[in-house]
């Protein structure tokens, strides 16, 4: 759908809701919104931070990325009607700053995100990179001996089972060195 303009039913359905949000507070602020200029913007995206709540259940503010997918539903919006949206690194600063003070006020570690990431090639090509002697949960790394041999083997065979053809070419051979 992306690739020929359109949008699923459900991220319209959204960037409506976004959309009005904008137009409220561009009309409270006496701002036209198909010709914000980017200060407006950044005055939008403290306002969403400073009306959002946490999650059911949660006692934190709601997070910066939540108010960066308000923005992004606009600029989307703003796109579809032929109009300029604000430039990314306006609105990367102004969530840069909104982390800042949403770590100061909650912590930062509720930053991290709130799933498992996935295991990418560069994570673990990063594990089987791993130097003899690296420290790793309070011992250093030998992959001679248990448990580090078998976890390069098993990191070995996953990468190349389920690495793209072009991937194998970024795999150093020291790297999958596996011992008997």
């Amino acid at each position: 759908l992306a690739a020929h303009g359109a949008r699923a039913a459900s991220t319209r359905k959204a960037d409506g809701g976004h959309w009005k949000r904008w137009t409220l507070f561009c009309s409270t602020a006496e701002i036209d919104p198909l010709a914000a200029e980017p200060r407006h913007f950044a005055a939008f995206m403290v306002h969403v931070n400073d009306a959002m709540v946490a999650r059911t259940g949660r006692s934190s503010p709601a997070k910066p990325d939540s108010v960066l997918g308000v923005v992004l539903g606009v600029k989307r919006e703003l796109r579809a009607r032929g109009c300029p949206a604000p430039p990314e690194d306006l609105t990367g600063r102004v969530k840069l700053g909104l982390e800042k003070a949403f770590a100061a006020a909650s912590g930062g570690r509720l930053l991290a995100p709130e799933r498992k990431q996935p295991l990418t090639l560069a994570l673990i090509l990063a594990f089987l990179g791993a130097g003899r002697g690296t420290a790793f949960r309070r011992a250093a790394v030998d992959w001679d001996v248990a448990p580090f041999d078998a976890a390069r083997a098993y990191y070995a065979l996953l990468w190349f089972f389920t690495a793209r053809g072009g991937d194998s070419l970024l795999l150093r051979a020291d790297a999958i060195d596996v011992r008997d």
